[in-house]
């Protein structure tokens, strides 16, 4: 049988770790976008240059955003997941200990008969 060891501190603190990187690429992502229409705006006078940044922003300016909601999505899936793993192994433990004083008992009844 496999054993595992559920150590939900220190996952909590890796959980947390994700998601401060998912907020801090938010961030990064919010600046693009404001960088962008700035550089947008700078390049107004300069028609090709303009045309070829909106080109090349309208297909990867929403990496980023994607990136950090990503980031989020996987860290709440992991945070569900060891939430139900302790709850679990929570549950088979209080079953484990109710049941273990009752077969003990089965199991001295039967060597009385």
């Amino acid at each position: 049988m496999a054993t595992v060891d559920i150590a939900p501190a220190e996952t909590t603190t890796a959980l947390n770790g994700a998601v401060d990187a998912g907020q801090h690429m938010e961030e990064a992502a919010t600046e693009a976008q404001v960088g962008s229409t700035a550089l947008e705006d700078a390049l107004a006078g300069a028609p090709t240059a303009s045309q070829a940044f909106s080109e090349f922003w309208s297909r990867f300016g929403e990496l980023p955003t994607r990136a950090a909601s990503t980031v989020h999505h996987q860290a709440s899936c992991v945070g569900r997941a060891v939430a139900t793993f302790v709850t679990m192994d929570e549950a088979m433990s209080s079953s484990a200990q109710g049941a273990l004083p009752s077969a003990a008992a089965s199991n001295l009844q039967d060597l009385k008969d």
